[in-house]
């Protein structure tokens, strides 16, 4: 994940070719949600596809603290 200009957390596509990479990225909003492979009845709240993609693969919990 990186961050913005603004710290939100973002996924980006990284990919041996320099010309596809950073080519897709999705704002992880704070709460919780689930990564996982696309399929017509998923429920994950973002979705993937590849071989390697598991039904629910990654959990993202972002939690945003206020020091004051």
């Amino acid at each position: 994940m990186k961050s913005d200009g603004q710290l939100r957390p973002r996924l980006v596509k990284l990919v041996e070719n320099p010309q596809l990479s950073e080519t897709l990225d999705y704002v992880i909003r704070e709460g919780r949600q689930v990564v996982g492979r696309w399929t017509p009845d998923a429920t994950s709240d973002i979705m993937l596809r590849g071989p390697l993609i598991a039904e629910s693969h990654w959990l993202v919990l972002v939690i945003v603290l206020l020091i004051v």
